[in-house]
């Protein structure tokens, strides 16, 4: 910022030093060394702050643009950060979680045994369906990046089929290189459904790389699980 500052002020300072040679030179007896002497001082001010505006528009005109490169780097660099949040969220609740169990097993031994036995039943099928979720929904991705569209679109459910056919969702992969889903997340896992949050790196070609914030919901059918909602906004 003082550089700015700076360069206004060496042009304020020839500015005026050009317009008091051309004031004085006329000032001066006409032909005489003193009135050229006056003149040229001027002359070679005006050169010097047409000098310093070149180079300022120059400078400006010429800023260094952002790469790819940068892009995916600070992005990358936000995952980053987001993820250490999280881990330190769910740290803090670990810490939680861990205080109320030492509380409820200094009451008495029978609430002890059946504190325990919900915890060792219960959560399994949770863990279980959302992990099933997660690899039918990575298997999504995995195919659309493989070229395999039909087994793709099979994933879908029938309410997302019913609006939009094949024939008109397979075309918006035609420029698709990859499609990979990054730091998926479950915010909430039943039995018959599961919701996701998670990153998408889409590369295309024309097009480049491209990430969005996206948010998926799977719906259990029978022993198949389906994509039944997906949201995916630009960064």
């Amino acid at each position: 910022m003082t550089h700015i500052f700076i360069t206004i002020g060496v042009a304020v300072v020839l500015m005026l030093i050009f317009l008091g040679g051309l004031i004085g030179g006329f000032f001066c007896r006409k032909g005489s060394p003193l009135q050229f002497g006056v003149f040229g001082l001027g002359f070679v001010a005006l050169l010097a702050l047409l000098g310093i505006g070149g180079f300022s528009l120059y400078s400006v005109t010429n800023l260094p643009a952002l790469t790819e490169k940068d892009i995916i780097s600070a992005t990358a660099a936000k995952s980053s950060i987001n993820q250490l949040q999280d881990a330190l969220g769910s740290s803090a609740n670990d810490q939680a979680l861990s205080k109320a169990k030492k509380g409820a097993l200094s009451n008495s031994s029978s609430a002890k045994a059946k504190a325990q036995t919900p915890a060792a039943s219960n959560p399994a099928p949770a863990s279980s369906s959302s992990q099933d979720a997660v690899r039918t929904f990575e298997n999504f991705h995995r195919n659309i990046t493989n070229r395999n569209l039909r087994a793709a679109y099979n994933a879908l459910g029938s309410e997302m089929q019913s609006e939009m056919t094949y024939e008109g969702w397979a075309p918006g992969f035609d420029t698709t290189v990859s499609s990979t889903p990054l730091n998926i997340e479950v915010q909430s896992a039943t039995q018959d459904r599961v919701a996701v949050t998670y990153t998408l790196r889409a590369v295309d070609n024309p097009g480049g790389t491209r990430y969005f914030n996206g948010r998926a919901v799977l719906t259990r059918h029978g022993s198949v699980w389906k994509i039944d909602e997906i949201v995916n906004k630009p960064r």
